[in-house]
């Protein structure tokens, strides 16, 4: 690694006599292939309200003294070479965002969008002006000419009740550009980087834990956590690793599963390495014991005036039940995707309020009410099935609990084979038109609650 600093003392020489002899805290940034990173992102849904899309991810992964201490830092195009490097080159700027995450305390980044970001190199620079000093440092990230997209992992699902379940995936069909497999935990119980600017300075969900590098033969992955609940330990991008850090039992997290194309291939997973990865997130907890065997998880978006819960393609036979699995609310729309065949049956949970949901159709125009439906029990559509239905019924008081995020478990199948790649969006009125996301959910506040209590803000 290469250790470098820049410090102001030879660059702004005509303040010197001005300042006080007290000196601001040194500023480090690892650099190089080691430290600085640049590659093309994949973002899905998400309910971070990270901006999802295509972006181009940059920065440093340990910069020192970081945010807490009063470092700040700055991104521009690299310059040309032989140019001298002042930090009058940064004002004006865009920032990069401070975050302390459990798994990298110092790292500083950005994800500006990729149609109107640069694909060349980088040039970041960092500033402290504590005790009246400045101290500066610059890094330079390597170009992305050349990095292609990735598409976000397919069927991905959570096994096995308690600490340590599995989750399942298939991959993106010719995935030429895949080396390697990373994954991601995300707390929300814990909110980073409060008080700060960017992203991480809204207050964002903690990352808790990353995998080492999961070869592409691999689709699947178990949690490593003891009995007691605590996680693996993550190493640290300054050496050493985190500290023991415990789960909970009825705790919300989010899975991020980066499917990666690597500069060197036979590197690691770190993110100096990285060209190219998807950023597919999907929300859980812990299934309790008596869960279905296998329960597909969704994309959980939060941009909108409801949650909407999208899933990644998931293929399915005539008559072969799939359980999916969004966060509790109370109410939802369920919806096929374009292409999709229609769903022949459904099966609600059990041990929600009182069991007894109601269950609204799609006729002429608007949602008409045909049955009371008991957890527990199969209901056919019939041969030709449905493309859309509704549950209503859940009583609040279950909807709303923000200690209990308890999953709602719909077992579904399907008229004819093909993929299931649609949506369920959190309801409790009735709205003009199906798939609407005008109305203020109450399933949304239930969600916004939560998170609310748990940090302030998502993003600047």
């Amino acid at each position: 690694m290469n250790l470098i600093a820049l410090r102001a003392g030879v660059i702004w020489l005509f303040l010197i006599g001005l300042l006080p002899l007290t000196h601001a805290a040194p500023i480090t940034v690892l650099n190089g292939d080691n430290g600085t990173f640049h590659f093309l992102d994949n973002v899905s849904a998400n309910s971070f309200n990270f901006p999802q899309g295509l972006r181009q991810t940059l920065g440093a992964v340990d910069v020192t003294a970081g945010g807490f201490a009063g470092t700040t830092g700055a991104y521009i195009p690299a310059p040309a070479p032989g140019t001298t490097i002042t930090p009058q080159l940064f004002v004006g700027a865009p920032s990069l965002s401070a975050n302390n995450f459990t798994v990298s305390p110092n790292l500083y980044g950005r994800s500006p969008d990729a149609a109107i970001a640069q694909d060349g190199r980088w040039l970041l620079g960092f500033q402290n002006t504590g005790g009246g000093t400045t101290d500066y440092a610059v890094a330079t990230t390597r170009s992305i000419a050349g990095a292609t997209v990735i598409d976000h992992p397919g069927s991905v699902s959570i096994s096995g009740s308690g600490f340590n379940p599995t989750f399942n995936w298939t991959l993106p069909s010719n995935p030429t550009n895949i080396d390697a497999v990373r994954i991601q935990v995300w707390d929300h119980q814990r909110s980073v980087g409060v008080g700060l600017a960017g992203v991480g300075g809204a207050g964002i969900a903690d990352v808790i834990y990353v995998s080492g590098k999961i070869p592409t033969t691999a689709t699947s992955f178990t949690l490593p956590v003891d009995a007691n609940g605590f996680i693996a330990p993550t190493a640290l991008p300054g050496g050493g690793q985190t500290a023991p850090f415990q789960l909970q039992i009825n705790g919300l997290y989010s899975l991020e599963i980066s499917l990666l194309d690597l500069r060197d291939p036979n590197g690691g997973v770190g993110l100096p390495n990285i060209l190219s990865r998807t950023r597919s997130i999907f929300d859980f907890t812990f299934l309790p014991q008596g869960a279905p065997a296998n329960v597909f998880l969704p994309m959980v978006n939060l941009a909108g005036p409801a949650p909407v819960f999208s899933f990644q393609p998931i293929s399915v036979q005539p008559g072969q039940q799939i359980f999916i699995d969004p966060l509790l609310a109370v109410g939802y729309d369920y919806q096929t995707g374009q292409g999709n065949p229609n769903f022949r049956t459904m099966l609600l949970p059990t041990g929600v309020g009182d069991s007894m949901y109601e269950l609204y159709l799609w006729q002429n125009g608007q949602w008409v009410k045909v049955a009371d439906v008991q957890g527990g029990q199969e209901y056919d559509f019939g041969d030709g099935g449905v493309d859309r239905f509704r549950i209503l019924g859940i009583e609040t008081s279950a909807g709303l609990e923000p200690d209990n995020p308890t999953a709602f478990i719909t077992g579904l199948t399907f008229v004819g084979e093909g993929v299931f790649s649609g949506t369920m969006t959190a309801i409790t009125v009735n709205v003009p038109e199906p798939g609407s996301l005008v109305p203020v959910m109450l399933g949304l506040l239930f969600l916004l609650r939560r998170r609310a209590a748990l940090r302030p803000n998502r993003r600047g």
